[in-house]
């Protein structure tokens, strides 16, 4: 075993690739763990689909008086998109079904839909004429 000179790599590089895997691992958790609960609360939420639409919610506001809820989004969109349903789901309930005629454009405007109160979180869902699906996540802050 004398004069055998040992093969592998030197310290530093190896703390270098672990540092690396680790960021990149926790990256990927991050992206993961945001797709899949998506936009809780406050915050831009942004769905992109086949013809290009791509609608943002830029704000929203919301209040309960006399056990309904009343949301006001702010939508914008890069192209004109036309809405012509909307509806709302809370524990995995449908409790708000609406045909609308709504279009949004690249300024950004103020929908506002009511519906029973049912909790804290709700799932928006708007249905474009072309059949894209948009949902956003609302959390009701009382």
């Amino acid at each position: 075993m004398l004069g055998k000179k040992n093969k592998g790599i030197s310290p530093v590089l190896a703390v270098l690739l672990l540092v690396l895997i680790t960021v990149a691992i926790t990256i990927a958790v991050y992206y993961f763990l945001t797709s899949y609960f998506g936009s809780l609360g406050h915050t831009v939420t942004r769905e992109t689909l086949r013809y290009g639409e791509e609608i943002h919610l830029d704000e929203y506001s919301i209040s309960v008086s006399d056990n309904t809820v009343t949301l006001t989004m702010y939508l914008r969109a890069k192209v004109d998109i036309h809405i012509i349903h909307v509806y709302v789901k809370a524990d995995d309930n449908v409790i708000l079904s609406q045909d609308v005629d709504w279009t949004i454009t690249s300024q950004v405007q103020a929908f506002t839909i009511s519906f029973t109160y049912s909790g804290a979180i709700y799932e928006v869902t708007l249905i474009s004429e072309t059949g894209n699906r948009y949902s956003f996540i609302i959390t009701l802050r009382r």
